[in-house]
């Protein structure tokens, strides 16, 4: 019985990891595809950074929506760069102090694209 409990416990642990690296490769999927969708809608709009916050949230599906930050950039003055951030955190605890503590670990990704003229 006792050996029982020793591995059930383990097993649950490495359970809850496995769901955490899901629920955080969801998160990079989401972030990333909204970072495209926003350059995507800045190429045609570039004056309009509340349209291109807009079309980059829309895609963030399942996210807190206060976490997520959409950055709107012009690196020249014929590109546009959308890079959309949002702070992850973890459920376990094991794995929160190995990737930083409570704070979560920030999740970005963006996206670089040719302005249409």
């Amino acid at each position: 019985m006792v050996e029982f409990a020793l591995i059930a416990s383990l097993f649950i642990m490495i359970l809850l990891v496995i769901f955490d690296f899901g629920r955080a490769i969801y998160i990079y999927s989401s972030v990333h595809n909204a970072a495209r969708e926003g350059a995507r809608y800045g190429i045609i709009h570039p004056g309009d950074a509340a349209g291109i916050t807009t079309a980059a949230l829309r895609l963030t599906t399942g996210l807190d929506a206060a976490q997520v930050t959409v950055t709107p950039t012009f690196p020249t003055s014929d590109t546009i760069r959308v890079t959309v951030s949002y702070t992850f955190h973890t459920v376990t605890p094991i794995l929160g102090l190995l990737t930083g503590g409570p704070g979560g670990i920030n999740i970005s990704s963006g996206a670089e694209m040719l302005i249409e003229n």
